[in-house]
């Protein structure tokens, strides 16, 4: 370096490693950064832009496998001197042509990453690995510095650090309704049917009078499975409405008293509870729903298996306090917020 050159920083970078997928997904088609930010609902990426928009990184990149039948070029959004970029390749062995970042975080624990990591550990930088599902901890010998969990149940386990998330606010938020429709909503799809609980709750419905007598919705894929199950257990209170895209899923959580989680311990963390938070309705979720206690603190009942009815009463006798609850918690689960909790895990 020559006499009175200024001293150059180094970047900040962050790798991110969504999924293993190919084929492109409805993001994809924003060009512009507004528009990504308003209508994607992908925590994972809007925590990629904060930070660069917050200058916590000045280069993000997104890898992800090129789809098989059609050509897509990087999709790159410059905030000032920071960039984010969704970079498509045709093998993650490509990472090893850039410069070692300063974190690489690796979502959903595939076999790919496992396979990159093991073979050159040191070049990822601070290695994240946050699984899915059953997928807790990495199944195929990846190397990595800390392992993200979403649950308190899994915090004991070697290089473990809890990993916080939210919703987009601005497709999950609160609105006053006066009249409410619906006294519970039930988010969830049945092609997930092993591990969502709903064969749990449509038999507990059937056990009850009370529960019975409730109007109850149901969003989500294949709802033909949930009547054949309603049918089999003698329930006709539970209203399938199918598949329904975030913003509508957002009015009937508002148009409803309460919403629930029944899934049981072998889901992974589900992304409905933070979109349930954001959107400030009431929350019963059942204990063995796999999810850290931070996100339990405000506005949301657990309830036993054998102690769902007793639950519903008390929430509904208390709607009205744990939605204030929620309402003044939205800053604590803000994108921010989650952004920089992670962010000092990441670092320290």
């Amino acid at each position: 370096m020559k006499a009175g050159e200024p001293i150059k920083e180094e970047r900040k970078v962050l790798w991110i490693f969504r999924t293993n997928l190919r084929p492109l997904e409805y993001y994809h088609k924003f060009r512009e950064i507004n528009e990504f930010k308003t209508y994607c609902h992908d925590f994972y990426l809007l925590m990629g832009l904060w930070y660069i928009d917050n200058d916590f990184f000045n280069d993000v990149i997104v890898w992800r496998l090129k789809p098989k039948d059609q050509d897509i070029n990087d999709i790159t959004f410059k905030v000032r001197a920071n960039t984010f970029t969704q970079k498509f390749t045709n093998s993650f062995y490509n990472v090893f042509e850039l410069p070692t970042p300063t974190v690489s975080f690796f979502r959903g624990g595939f076999q790919e990453y496992c396979m990159i990591t093991k073979r050159q550990p040191a070049h990822f930088g601070v290695s994240l690995y946050l699984g899915a599902g059953r997928r807790v901890f990495p199944q195929y010998g990846g190397k990595y510095k800390k392992i993200l969990v979403e649950s308190d149940e899994d915090l004991s386990g070697f290089l473990t650090e809890p990993f916080f998330k939210t919703a987009n606010n601005k497709i999950f938020y609160p609105f006053q309704i006066n009249n409410l429709k619906y006294d519970l909503c039930w988010v969830c799809n049945f092609t997930q049917i092993n591990y969502k609980g709903q064969e749990y709750f449509i038999e507990q419905v059937s056990k009850s009078s009370y529960l019975k007598s409730l109007n109850i919705i149901h969003i989500g894929n294949e709802p033909e499975k949930g009547i054949e199950l309603c049918k089999k257990f003698g329930v006709s209170n539970i209203n399938f409405l199918g598949y329904l895209n975030r913003n509508e899923i957002n009015t009937l959580l508002n148009q409803s008293k309460l919403a629930l989680v029944a899934s049981d311990e072998n889901d992974g963390s589900p992304r409905v509870i933070t979109e349930i938070l954001c959107s400030c309705t009431p929350l019963l979720i059942r204990e063995k729903t796999r999810v850290l206690s931070f996100y339990k603190e405000k506005g949301v009942v657990s309830f036993k298996d054998n102690d769902l009815e007793n639950k519903v009463k008390y929430a509904l006798s208390n709607r009205n306090s744990l939605r204030q609850q929620l309402l003044e918690n939205l800053n604590n689960i803000s994108l921010g917020q989650m952004c920089i909790l992670n962010y000092r895990i990441w670092t320290k």
